[in-house]
């Protein structure tokens, strides 16, 4: 009986181990991800827009196959 109790205090430690030291690498990820969505923010917001059609200057620029159903393309 009490050989039970040891390995069940044991089986417990361990747990109680393995928790904190998940507890430790979530945390890490997490402020590891809160840093890269703001790096990543800031990148885009240094980038400019990302469509090409946004502004009028590269609408001019495109070549003709990127116009559609009304391209000179034939």
């Amino acid at each position: 009986m009490d050989s039970d109790i040891i390995h069940l205090e044991e089986k417990i430690a361990y747990q109680e181990q393995t928790l904190e030291t998940l507890d430790e690498v979530v945390c890490e990820l997490n402020r590891k991800v809160a840093r890269l969505e703001r790096e990543v923010g800031e990148l885009r917001a240094q980038s400019g827009p990302t469509d090409p059609a946004a502004t009028s200057d590269e609408k001019s620029e495109r070549p003709p196959h990127y116009g559609g159903f009304g391209s000179s393309v034939g």
